[in-house]
């Protein structure tokens, strides 16, 4: 999954919930079908699938979670590198650092004009 569509996941949480609905809804019903093909009765094959599937809302709850929290973690990596490789060499973060006040403060709209 690429990242915009983290994002979108992360603020979009109706739709990522609706997919991971039908995720769940599509291996529950392989499941069913696969009992059935083995020579279960239809409400047998259903009341089987359940009970192997485990519980629906503790599996879309760490799916939903697992996504958010995963994608959280990784930014969270990649500001603490970003930090440790400014801390490890000062005049390039302080150049940085200068070069973008410079430029943020050349560039501010005046608003006494």
């Amino acid at each position: 999954m690429g990242l915009w569509q983290k994002i979108a996941n992360t603020f979009g949480r109706r739709d990522l919930q609706k997919d991971i609905e039908d995720e769940l809804a599509f291996h529950l019903q392989q499941k069913e079908r696969a009992n059935i093909e083995r020579g279960m009765r239809a409400d047998q094959a259903r009341c089987a699938a359940r009970q192997k599937f485990g519980n629906l809302t503790l599996a879309n709850e760490r799916t939903a979670d697992s996504d958010v929290v995963q994608w959280l973690e990784s930014v969270m990596r990649d500001v603490k590198l970003a930090l440790r490789l400014l801390l490890k060499s000062p005049a390039f973060t302080v150049t940085a650092v200068i070069t973008l006040a410079l430029g943020i403060g050349a560039n501010r709209p005046c608003s006494h004009l």
